[in-house]
């Protein structure tokens, strides 16, 4: 679905597949120098994350390709798809494959029956679909390193594989090195784009950062969406520290759900986006060739903390380590709360610096200045729906520059002396013109103009053009130009339009003075036929010995 700065409906459409056609991700992105709508669709029944394709549409609504996992024939998973320039993408693979859960908490040795569920990043050519770089999480995460538990005997086997990393969005930078945040481990990874080494970790068991805002920089949970930003748009509040030799400063924006299905164990009271400064050596050396760092759990922590998170960053952070991160800014609604799942935080530099927050779950889209500031809130549900999965929408994106031009014609519809006049997914539709055919004369002639307003538009007939036997609406771009394939199909005239000539509560009283006249004339039938039968029998009486 797509809206308009206004919250008009631009565009929407249902895709029916095997598994109810719920759609997730929609985008604009860019492919072959061209504007597409890209979005993913396929089987969401396993929680969490699913397996499908994601669908790349043109201007037209077309569909012009279809992207699965790769070569390997398996079907992508809905979090992330990403059109890269040189003509590939990155997409997340969740795969089962059979590995030792014992690590995370199975008490029983059948190895044998133990499964996970993988996560493979794969960026692969759109044209072809082959694989140029894969990385697995199974060969460079630990189990431990999971805050998701394994509940239930049958969890982490054949029947109930553990999902104990969960990827959730994957981002490649200028360095060729990749971005990617893991909601099951507190954890925002920095992969080398050439080894597929760690090169660090931030939050979560195995941080590797200092935190510089007393905990509230790792305390986030269950994140989503993290992203590199440019610090322009944020002149007005943030200065970067001056360059110093073998580091480099770097901002980063996530959204922090602060739950996971209704555990509200870890985390700030509502979902926030985040603005954080990451400091790290530059160039990198791998995780691996660190010195740990022997000064864990000295931070100072901020008391308004909660007791887990106190824990949980008395844990993890570092006191004097060379990495360091501290929060710039968050961005909270302050009715929202804590967004159970999904979610996504979007810095827009046009037509003024803003961010854009969805909040997954919870029905509510929000618009804030960099200085945390709420500009505007969309909220597509009541907040008795907040929670419960009965409104949401994975990620929310603004977008400037969609041009849709439909391949089907305006929809119209004409009762008495009004018009309903709509084409979805058209963006450049500035008017509609009204037509009627000229009986006399062998053409059509314009009525009259209306500005479009909103998605469905409605036209007061004017009174003298009531009984016209044929209508039809144009539609108008901001040139002033007829629009290639902008003509509804032709509106005729019916009952109600010539007997009310416009006005509904006359149509109602002819209406039912046709019903009247014809109950009459069907009792009328019905009395004539009995009289000739009763006629009939008298003569055949009559006849008798």
């Amino acid at each position: 679905m797509i809206l308009d700065p206004q919250g008009e409906l631009v565009w929407m459409h249902h895709f029916d597949n095997a598994f109810g056609g719920q759609a997730y991700n929609l985008q604009v992105q860019t492919w072959k120098g061209e504007k597409v709508l890209t979005f993913w669709l396929g089987d969401d029944r396993i929680r969490g994350h699913g397996s499908g394709e994601w669908w790349v549409l043109d201007h037209r609504y077309e569909v012009v390709a279809r992207v699965g996992g790769g070569e390997k024939g398996r079907g992508v998973d809905l979090h992330e798809f990403t059109i890269l320039p040189g003509g590939t993408a990155l997409v997340i693979v969740f795969e089962v494959v059979n590995f030792d859960v014992r690590p995370a908490g199975r008490r029983f040795n059948d190895v044998w029956n133990q499964f996970i569920w993988d996560c493979v990043v794969r960026e692969i050519r759109l044209e072809g679909g082959e694989t140029v770089w894969e990385w697995r999480a199974s060969e460079h995460l630990e189990l431990r390193a999971s805050y998701k538990p394994l509940v239930g005997l049958n969890d982490g086997t054949a029947d109930s594989p553990y999902d104990p990393w969960h990827l959730n969005s994957v981002e490649k930078d200028a360095a060729g090195n990749y971005l990617m945040s893991a909601r099951y481990t507190h954890a925002v990874y920095y992969i080398c784009g050439k080894t597929g080494e760690l090169l660090w970790i931030l939050g979560g068991k195995n941080n590797t950062f200092a935190d510089l805002s007393s905990g509230d920089a790792l305390n986030f949970a269950w994140q989503h969406d993290a992203r590199w930003v440019d610090h322009g748009p944020f002149k007005d509040f943030y200065k970067p520290p001056e360059r110093v030799e073998g580091q480099t400063v770097r901002l980063m924006s996530l959204f922090d759900n602060a739950a996971e299905d209704w555990d509200y164990k870890y985390g700030p009271d509502n979902a926030r986006g985040m603005l954080l400064e990451l400091t790290f050596a530059w160039p990198l050396p791998a995780i691996s060739t660190l010195v740990p760092a022997p000064d864990r759990g000295a931070t100072p922590i901020l008391s308004s903390l909660s007791v887990a998170d106190i824990a949980k960053v008395a844990a993890i952070s570092r006191l004097s380590h060379p990495y360091s991160v501290r929060v710039l800014n968050t961005y909270t609604n302050h009715l929202a709360p804590r967004s159970s799942s999904q979610g996504s935080l979007q810095l827009l530099t046009s037509p003024f610096p803003h961010l854009l927050m969805g909040h997954g779950i919870n029905a509510i889209v929000s618009t804030f200045h960099p200085n945390g500031t709420l500009i505007c809130d969309l909220r597509f549900s009541a907040s008795s729906a907040w929670e419960k999965a009965d409104a949401q929408s994975y990620r929310a994106y603004e977008y400037e520059g969609w041009v849709g031009k439909p391949k089907w014609k305006p929809a119209a519809k004409r009762n008495g002396g009004k018009v309903w006049v709509s084409w979805n997914g058209a963006t450049e539709v500035r008017s509609w013109v009204l037509q009627a055919w000229d009986e006399r004369e062998g053409r059509w002639r314009e009525v009259l103009e209306v500005e479009k307003t909103g998605f469905e538009t409605t036209i007061d007939v004017p009174e003298e053009w009531r009984r016209a036997n044929k209508l039809r609406v144009l539609a108008v771009d901001g040139d002033l130009g007829e629009m290639a394939g902008g003509v509804t199909e032709v509106l005729h005239r019916g009952f109600v339009d010539t007997a009310t000539l416009g006005h509904v509560e006359e149509a109602r009283s002819w209406r039912g003075a046709l019903l009247l006249a014809a109950l009459v004339g069907i009792a009328y039938l019905i009395t004539s036929r009995l009289r000739r039968r009763l006629r009939g029998r008298q003569t055949r009486e009559w006849k008798l010995p």
